[in-house]
């Protein structure tokens, strides 16, 4: 008997739903031909990428963590490869165990590495435009039995440009309009480095600890604009104005630290942060009466300095049919700013010195169970947060500080947040309903009483005043083999948005400022179809957003159809051909109606010498339409801004890896939503 042997191909569908989200399979399938971290994200569903950050479509901007370990931006993604990525997990509705203000997570899960010594990886890329653009990496990498010592180096240079027009109405006692027209530029020449090590004692104890430093030797930015202005159709004035910005090199530090262990069925998870940043800038705008008007320079000079702190501790353990987990969270932070202007005047910002120190105590349960094909998830944060302003007009770091407390600024919150999901088969489609409790607190700079001095027309600030925005959310998701559904309704109680409004008395100066407005909801439908089709692997994502927003009469209702379709073709010889589309049509986000705009992307890769040579071309906005255009009309201010930001470029990339283990540092970092605050 012959038997001949028999070959059985297929395509593995790289996507499955859980209570949470969704979990995609990247080792073995198409996804591992992506090229890095950052392309595989972009092909999963709900997942688009938008000017330059990873949104989760009707989530909005993830918290992401490669091997537990929260990522500082996108270019961990960057240097991350495809090939060595195991799984994505998509986390669309976090239990109570994450921060109360996050939408979404990503955890990305990479491949076990065998072997040990020195490991390196290099990558560079070279971005044109209207200027250059470059950067470089270098991670080194050293194990030896359970240490795990790892570094990195980043810089580079980047160089914008951006080409604005502003049609501004205003409709007070005097009918004024002013046409406007800016090129604004910056450069700046960045740096940052990082040194940490893990040890692993045996495969139930590891610790580990990192610090990581940022500073931009060298930041330069500007505009130059001409300005006409009108008042009662007759025209009274026209400036040129020449802002020029420096920005101050002052560091960046953070240090983070982890243990993770088990004693017998106790899984022990701890977390500690310390996170230093200072900013600040000195800004000259030197304007120039042509016709009708006064000259006059500003110099302006602004300072702020952070600080925070965090501990974490996770503990999970077995219960009857399912695990539950307890925690605590505490973070510690203050936010010192002062604002000063060399000119004096009534209609002119003066100077400002003011600080925010806030505490955050939060205490966690969820409980997770299956029971045959259903799956139960509930859980309760509670958060005390202690928020006190001081205008202090002085040294803003001495002891004095509690002589210039701000009560009526001040303010004390204690919530519960509730979460709960619950994910069944009806037939072959899975369904999972979710509802959930979370809050967006106010940016410090938001807070801050600061008033910045941007023309003699246009001021910005903060508001001391803005309180927390509390959501309370109901979220339905279907799936059914590589097609998804979701929808979810949100009910927003405080929303603060950014508004535009007279400076004081002074109806002709216009101040870009936040209020919490009227109560608000908004909806969100959407579906996803990634199927596999050969060598074609496409995935299709397309929403709606919709809010139900009234101010006084006015209605900011217009719903926004967004969408993006990414196509990998996957070419003989190892090459990867990747065509990607995204687009929205117009309509409101908050206060401004946005434009319609779309965009195509291009990318050809590949990768030589057994995978250790990566090498991509790529053109971003092919056609250049990506004009981030708006208009906002809100009190007696009619105003429109267009806008291309240069984001039609050519990027070149090559990447070698030598001798590359993954680290195996377990720390997930703590007080994460306060430091993006910071």
């Amino acid at each position: 008997m012959n038997l001949q042997k028999i070959v059985v191909k297929g395509h593995r569908q790289p996507f499955r739903m859980t209570s949470e989200g969704l979990v995609a399979q990247v080792e073995g399938t198409s996804l591992e031909k992506m090229g890095s971290a950052e392309d595989v994200l972009k092909h999963l569903p709900r997942v688009m990428q938008k000017n330059g950050e990873i949104e989760v479509l009707g989530k909005g901007k993830p918290l992401i963590y490669i091997d537990n370990k929260k990522i500082k931006g996108t270019i961990d993604l960057d240097r991350l490869s495809s090939s060595d990525i195991k799984h994505v997990e998509v986390i669309t509705e976090p239990g109570a165990e994450y921060d109360a203000t996050y939408q979404s997570v990503i955890r990305i899960k990479t491949t076990r590495k065998k072997g040990e010594g020195l490991g390196l990886t290099y990558r560079q890329v070279y971005q044109r435009n209207h200027q250059n653009n470059h950067r470089e990496v270098l991670d080194l990498n050293y194990r030896y039995r359970g240490l795990d010592i790892f570094s990195n180096l980043y810089g580079g240079l980047s160089q914008g440009y951006q080409d604005q027009h502003n049609d501004n109405r205003l409709y007070g006692k005097t009918l004024m309009s002013i046409d406007e027209n800016l090129i604004i530029k910056n450069k700046s020449y960045y740096t940052s480095g990082s040194l940490g090590f893990n040890y692993v004692f045996n495969d139930r104890h590891s610790v580990g600890a990192t610090y990581e430093v940022n500073i931009n030797p060298y930041s330069r930015g500007g505009w130059n604009s001409l300005m006409d202005v009108w008042k009662n159709g007759s025209k009274t004035e026209s400036y040129t104005n020449d802002m020029y910005c420096r920005f101050k090199s002052r560091p960046t530090q953070d240090i983070t630290a982890y243990y993770a262990g088990q004693i017998g069925k106790v899984s022990i998870e701890w977390n500690g942060e310390i996170y230093l940043r200072k900013t600040g800038q000195t800004q000259y705008s030197e304007e120039t009466g042509i016709e009708g008007g006064d000259s006059r320079t500003i110099e302006s000079d602004f300072t702020a300095d952070s600080w925070m702190y965090a501990s974490k501790l996770v503990l999970s353990f077995p219960v009857w049919k399912g695990t539950l987990k307890i925690g605590n969270e505490f973070t510690e932070s203050c936010r010192a700013n002062l604002y000063a202007i060399d000119e004096q005047g009534t209609d002119l910002p003066g100077k400002t010195d003011d600080q925010v120190k806030e505490s955050n105590l939060a205490a966690f349960v969820s409980y997770g169970l299956r029971l045959n094909k259903v799956e139960l998830n509930a859980g309760l944060r509670y958060e005390h947060v202690s928020s006190n302003y001081y205008n202090t007009g002085g040294d803003y770091w001495s002891e004095e500080n509690k002589d210039y407390f701000v009560p009526d600024q001040s303010r004390k919150y204690d919530h519960f947040f509730p979460n709960v999901s619950l994910t069944f088969p009806i037939g072959n489609v899975k369904m999972n309903m979710v509802y959930k409790v979370t809050v967006s607190r106010p940016s410090y700079s938001q807070l801050s009483s600061n008033v910045q001095y941007n023309s003699r027309y246009y001021y910005q600030g903060g508001n001391p005043l803005l309180k927390p925005t509390f959501e309370h959310g109901i979220g339905i998701n279907l799936g059914y083999k590589w097609f998804q559904f979701f929808a979810n309704w949100r009910y927003l109680v405080d929303p603060c948005y950014q508004v535009i409004e007279p400076y004081h008395d002074n109806e002709l100066i216009s101040m870009y400022t936040f209020r919490n407005l009227n109560h608000t909801q908004v909806c969100y439908v959407g579906l996803t179809a990634s199927p596999t089709i050969g060598w074609w692997h496409p995935t299709l994502d397309a929403g709606m957003r919709k809010q139900f927003l009234t101010i006084g009469g006015k209605a900011y209702c217009k719903p926004i159809f967004m969408g993006s379709f990414n196509n990998a073709f996957l070419l003989p010889c190892g090459w990867t051909l990747n065509l990607d589309m995204s687009w929205n049509t117009q309509g409101h986000s908050a206060l401004p109606l946005y434009m319609a705009q779309g965009g195509v992307d291009v990318s050809l890769r590949r990768s030589f010498l057994h995978d250790r040579l990566n090498v991509i071309l790529a053109g971003n906005d092919l056609f250049a339409t990506m004009r981030n255009s708006t208009r906002l009309v809100y009190g007696t201010s009619d105003i429109y801004t267009q806008k291309y930001t240069d984001t039609r470029m050519f990027m070149c990339s090559f990447s070698y890896k030598f001798n590359v283990s993954r680290s195996k540092y377990k720390g997930t970092g703590a007080g994460n939503a306060e430091k993006s605050r910071l």
